[in-house]
């Protein structure tokens, strides 16, 4: 199972057999206290879950399950039910679950409720009845869900139920596990949070019916003290700190370039359509009507007038934010389908792309309001949206989820054809070692513009790191380097050299920058970013996580400019070592050479100024190819 190409859960926990999910969860939802955990015990991963009655002085119950050549298996030694004394008196996974429904607090049932002095009902006789179960869990789903993260991600959990002065709480507590990377502990720069500030609390009260989330009582426990956090954000931080053994090691295992593996082919789903003429009215209207209906299906709005004014009127009158998702629909039947947090404006960046604009669906989605990181959020279910367009057979022109641009790229077909273009988005790395071409020559007077900026670039002590970097990044991402140098992308060597702060080095595609180090006054002042294509990278909504836990030191931001289209990300890096792992990581590498052809189809390079060829050659060492080791002089 790869876990770029997934969404089935990665949680070893989640392939339980329903015996033991139901052993595991029922005494949560029926009000028993508990104290649960996973790990690993003697090399072998070990669930355990001790389960107090509500009632006192009755019997517990204990369960302890061991993962085995890729199975659960309930210990029947030590799983049964537990007395006031501590021992053990073996029971089945039928007889416990009786054990727990014999002795449920009256409040968490009360539709079921007969004698209304009893605080504790027995409800073994109501085991099988569907309609009571299910209305118990669903009003404790959101508990239920947070318990079963953070006992799926490992450590100690504990669930406590309580009823004091008429009033009913139930509190969770996450420890984290001992073998949790610590690196996620640690905040990566000043300014910046830690992924996991620590252990979780959180807390429900019962307000007329519901259970109600205390806000004030819920997050993570840091190191100076409770830390913010809704139950979203909870759980992910949950999933990125959890220890390797609690996966299935297929889906946490890492691929990379020092390891010997290549660049895999594009994953991105979706095949670019040929640029066609305008097409027969009847055909324009047969499309325009199949993204109707498929709009309609997915809860869109009807078709509006593409202007600022009608959007936001539409979503005043709807009492929504101005965030959501939308379909564009064009003179010629096809469709684009897009997220945004701001979605009138988004629209205005749409009107000055497209002339053939002619219609917007909305779906506002007030749901990101409660989410740490809205635009993963929103980037999750676009995907998903587009993905559906794409299968109900719309003509979308969504070029982020393309492995190619949409039409011909005038520019770059001179250069490299349009079948070797497929060819490189198939195997990047693997063309660009065997491309025979050499780099272009240049006059001594241009050698001679950037000469003093690379003679001091050399004095520096990280200067053969900077170039190795540089050289990963031109012989794994970039299109034909030695081919589309200067004219489809330039390299820069201290823009600013007598500056204390500035660019060390960038490479500038078309007019987007998509590598930048930089440097600042200091010890540790050495940062980078590289631009990568959010549907190639992050996949499903484990991708994300997988990539944090292989890069816990990396933070992920939306890229300044979308010249390649939506979708586009920036993985932040706080030293030049972070910066070589990430171009070691062929799921980073694949994502940064999609944006790569992306951008680079859309026109020359319009920072040949700045570009130096010095550094450049010296980048060149480190990419394998004989025909670009020149014999240039500095």
């Amino acid at each position: 199972m790869d876990s770029n190409n997934t969404g089935e859960s990665p949680f070893l926990l989640f392939d339980l057999p329903d015996e033991i999910i139901e052993l595991a969860f029922v005494p949560v939802f029926l009000g028993w206290s508990l104290d649960a955990s996973l790990g690993l015990r003697n090399e072998q991963l070990e669930l355990r879950i001790h389960a107090d009655a509500p009632s006192p002085g009755l019997d517990g119950v204990q369960v302890t399950a061991v993962f085995v050549d890729g199975e659960w298996f309930i210990d029947l030694n030590t799983t049964g039910s537990l007395t006031s004394g501590g021992h053990v008196v073996a029971k089945d996974s039928e007889s416990l679950i009786e054990q727990v429904f014999s002795c449920v607090p009256a409040y968490l049932a009360p539709s079921a409720q007969t004698d209304l002095t009893d605080p504790f009902l027995d409800l073994r006789s109501r085991i099988d009845d569907e309609e009571l179960v299910e209305a118990i869990c669903d009003s404790l789903q959101t508990i239920g869900e947070l318990y079963g993260c953070a006992l799926a991600a490992g450590g100690r959990v504990s669930v406590t139920h309580t009823a004091k002065y008429g009033r009913q709480r139930i509190e969770l507590s996450a420890a984290l596990s001992n073998e949790m990377d610590k690196r996620l502990l640690v905040p990566p720069a000043h300014g910046e949070e830690p992924i996991v500030p620590g252990p979780v609390t959180a807390s429900w009260s019962l307000d007329n019916g519901d259970w109600v989330l205390d806000s004030e009582a819920t997050g993570f426990v840091g190191a100076t003290g409770r830390v913010d956090g809704d139950l979203d954000e909870i759980m992910w931080a949950i999933a990125v700190g959890a220890p390797d053994c609690v996966f299935d090691a297929s889906v946490i295992a890492s691929t990379r370039h020092s390891g010997g593996a290549m660049i895999p082919p594009s994953g991105l789903p979706a095949t670019p359509m040929n640029t066609e003429e305008q097409p027969a009215a009847e055909v324009v209207s047969a499309r325009l009507r199949q993204i109707g209906d498929w709009a309609t299906e997915n809860g869109f709005s009807g078709r509006l007038s593409p202007t600022r004014a009608e959007v936001t009127r539409y979503l005043q009158d709807s009492g929504h934010g101005t965030v959501g998702y939308y379909v564009l629909e064009f003179r010629d039947g096809q469709c684009y389908v897009g997220e945004s947090i701001d979605l009138p404006a988004r629209l205005d960046q749409h009107r000055g792309r497209y002339s053939d604009l002619q219609g917007i669906r909305l779906r506002p989605d007030d749901a990101p309001r409660r989410h740490p990181n809205v635009k993963r959020h929103l980037r999750l279910q676009e995907r998903a949206f587009i993905h559906g367009a794409q299968e109900a057979g719309l003509y979308a022109r969504n070029i982020n989820e393309m492995a190619t641009m949409i039409g011909a790229s005038k520019h770059l077909d001179e250069v490299v054809s349009s079948a070797e273009q497929k060819k490189w988005l198939r195997a990047p790395d693997g063309r660009n070692a065997s491309d025979p071409a050499g780099r272009r020559a240049y006059s001594d007077e241009r050698l001679a513009s950037s000469t003093v900026n690379f003679r001091q670039f050399v004095t520096r002590p990280d200067a053969d790191q900077i170039a190795r970097i540089l050289g990963h990044y031109l012989s794994r991402c970039v299109p034909y380097p030695a081919r589309t140098e200067y004219q489809s992308w330039a390299l820069s060597c201290l823009t600013q050299p007598d500056r204390k702060r500035g660019r060390l080095s960038c490479i500038t595609i078309a007019m987007t920058e998509t590598l930048t180090l930089m440097f600042e006054g200091g010890r540790s002042g050495l940062r980078g970013k590289i631009q990568v294509n959010d549907a190639e990278l992050f996949p499903t909504e484990f991708s994300e996580i997988a990539f944090l836990r292989r890069h816990p030191s990396i933070r992920i931001g939306e890229a300044d400019y979308q010249e390649s289209g939506p979708g586009q990300s920036f993985l932040y890096a706080y030293s030049l070592d972070d910066i070589e792992r990430l171009l070691d990581d062929v799921a980073v590498t694949r994502a940064a050479a999609t944006t790569a052809l992306h951008i680079m189809r859309k026109g020359p390079c319009m920072q040949r100024k700045v570009h130096s060829p010095q550094l450049t050659e010296a980048a060149f060492r480190y990419v394998p190819s004989t025909a670009v080791n020149s014999a240039l002089t500095y």
